[in-house]
């Protein structure tokens, strides 16, 4: 029986050709800092308030420049801005006031359990939290299966959960005060129920 030529040149390339593995195309992660306009609302369970379920409603601030000389975006409820944020590619950066300078809050180009980044606090007695990637899933966001990233430091145990195109949709501090995304509305898009949510005054990260 006579063989192929083309099959024997295909058995030596399988057989001699280094082997390597086929990783799938890691999606774009799209976290939206989105516009003053835009708005998500939590429900907020705090073990240590006399109310264990209360609501808060968290925006965008505009740019502000900061003493380090670069530019951030606050997410607060209107009396504070809770995090001071900005991106850098696949980063999202956030400014530590105690001594001006910034650390990586998430990088959506890691994956479980990778360190991200360090921020010292405690100033001027200076103590050291590691960010890392604490876990990564898909599961259904009002109804839509999302990537979502879990990232947490070793000091303080925050764990926040970003869902992609989503934001923050959780905040776990100290197993004692959690924030769980209840609704918003992103670019005049409406996700979740936002028709209830009343902003608790007294709510703070």
């Amino acid at each position: 029986m006579k063989t192929d030529a083309r099959w024997i040149v295909l058995i030596c390339i399988l057989e001699f050709a280094p082997w390597e593995p086929c990783h799938a195309q890691t999606p774009s992660f799209t976290f939206p800092f989105g516009s003053p306009a835009d708005r998500w609302e939590y429900e907020v369970y705090d073990n240590n308030a006399p109310w264990y379920l209360t609501y808060d409603t968290l925006s965008w601030t505009p740019d502000t420049l900061m003493p380090n000389g670069r530019s951030y975006k606050g997410f607060g409820n209107g009396k504070r801005a809770f995090f001071l944020l900005r991106r850098d590619g696949n980063r999202i950066l956030q400014y530590w006031p105690e001594d001006t300078t910034e650390f990586v809050r998430y990088d959506f180009g890691k994956a479980k359990g990778d360190s991200i980044g360090f921020y010292v606090h405690g100033y001027p007695n200076r103590d050291t939290s590691i960010v890392f990637v604490w876990d990564e899933f898909t599961t259904p966001v009002f109804g839509v299966p999302r990537g979502v990233l879990q990232f947490r430091d070793t000091k303080y145990l925050i764990l926040d959960e970003v869902a992609d195109s989503l934001g923050i949709i959780g905040i776990m501090i100290n197993i004692e005060r959690n924030y769980t995304l209840k609704g918003a509305v992103i670019g005049g898009r409406v996700y979740g129920d936002v028709t209830s949510v009343q902003e608790d005054q007294d709510s703070s990260l």
